[in-house]
């Protein structure tokens, strides 16, 4: 079972009892520990075992400590993001370059993420309460998505969000913009009929053709429309994509400089087809950039 929790400030936070593991994914700003407590006693939780982050930032993470400490629950997030989370944080531009530890202590809580508790750090590949850990760096270091295969369940964290149409971040957030808009190439290759944004409301159905054909049309690029045979290209049946000769995500370095490649995950086929509801909805995200482009997406919704 996968839930929304209603009433938390920032990202859009998430209760996932798909195994006998409990964990809350995101739980929020700072506060917001308490609407997810209020959430877990109407949903009858009496015992949360993980809180799950897909990366750092505050509008994610930052009510992890308190909730931490309120329910006992162990803190995951991957090793690249965990030194963000503690005073003498890296260097740049998301943590205005070091100002940020000098923050009176008694205004640090409520400005950034600080973890005074032992975190597990997450590794790619690694499951965790039924959920294969993706790292997908870019946005963070250490940005993840989370699979189940069994649940066909996908949370994307920030990797994408789908608050206008499925995109990627601006690159007014991201850690290395480059590696962001690669990212979501970890994905090309895996099942999953739900997907949970932290920005933007779910797909609850053909989620993985949706995103597919999201990659295939190149719309991470910001404003940018690949026209109308583009659009044919990514409707067009798709071939089966073993692991082995493209993996998801195979060639994509880590920030450590390693692979970021999914240990023993299968290779699934892809859609035979989109139909014409879906293809609908990828076109209605297409931005023109100049009066023929106007014309060509035109057309395309007429269709």
């Amino acid at each position: 079972m996968v839930a929304q929790i209603p009433g938390v400030r920032g990202a859009q936070a998430y209760l996932n009892r798909s195994t006998p593991e409990t964990a809350v994914i995101d739980p929020g700003y700072t506060g917001s520990y308490r609407a997810v407590l209020r959430f877990l006693g109407e949903q009858q939780v009496t015992r949360l075992d993980w809180i799950i982050l897909t990366h750092h930032h505050i509008d994610h993470a930052g009510t992890a400590l308190a909730l931490a400490r309120a329910t006992g629950a162990r803190l995951a997030i991957h090793r690249d993001d965990a030194r963000y989370l503690r005073p003498g944080r890296p260097r740049e531009r998301v943590t205005l370059y070091g100002l940020v530890d000098r923050i009176p202590a008694r205004l640090m809580p409520y400005l950034v993420s600080c973890a005074d508790c032992d975190v597990e750090p997450l590794e790619d590949g690694q499951t965790i309460a039924g959920l294969t850990v993706l790292h997908a760096p870019g946005h963070t270091p250490g940005s993840i998505c989370l699979w189940s295969e069994s649940e066909s369940v996908l949370f994307a964290g920030d990797v994408l969000n789908n608050e206008r149409g499925v995109r990627t971040p601006p690159w007014t957030v991201n850690w290395s913009h480059q590696l962001a808009r690669r990212a979501p190439s970890k994905l090309s290759s895996l099942a999953y009929e739900r997907a949970y944004f932290g920005h933007g409301p779910a797909i609850t159905a053909g989620a993985d053709l949706r995103i597919r054909a999201f990659l295939e049309l190149g719309t991470g690029r910001s404003n940018a429309y690949p026209g109308e045979a583009a659009v044919d290209r990514a409707l067009d049946t798709t071939p089966n994509r073993p692991v082995s000769d493209q993996g998801v995500g195979k060639d994509e370095p880590s920030s450590q400089g390693s692979g970021v490649g999914v240990s023993g995950v299968k290779s699934v086929p892809g859609p035979t087809s989109i139909s014409g509801l879906q293809r609908r909805s990828v076109v209605a995200d297409l931005k023109p950039t100049s009066n023929r482009d106007k014309d060509d997406v035109a057309n395309l919704r007429d269709r």
